[in-house]
């Protein structure tokens, strides 16, 4: 799957009298649901504080099970941010306390 593009949002009044091949940001909500567990799949804009005006239209799954957020790193590669390498001990369905080396980015804003 090719990683979304960095692109600037226009506000409505920029926007007013635009042609109609504009692209508009999705308001389609989906909700995946199995027997007992539901989880939001919402789209978002992603930018820096740095440079909020780049931002890049992604879809964030709303998970009320998990306490820490994840983006792909080729979202990610997108934006002024700056990040230090880190370990973390991640637990899941298929392993526990399972040891990962990651990147943790700072100045970013949704």
């Amino acid at each position: 799957m090719k990683p979304p593009e960095a692109t600037t949002r226009k506000d409505e009044s920029q926007t007013a009298g635009a042609s109609s091949n504009t692209a508009e940001t999705p308001k389609t909500v989906h909700c995946i649901t199995t027997k007992k567990f539901s989880s939001m799949v919402v789209p978002v804009f992603v930018s820096s504080k740095e440079k909020p005006e780049v931002e890049i239209l992604t879809y964030a799954l709303l998970d009320t099970q998990s306490d820490t957020t994840f983006a792909l790193t080729e979202l990610l590669e997108q934006l002024p941010v700056s990040y230090e390498k880190r370990q973390i001990q991640l637990s899941t369905m298929t392993s526990k306390n399972q040891i990962i080396d990651t990147r943790f980015y700072q100045g970013l804003q949704v």
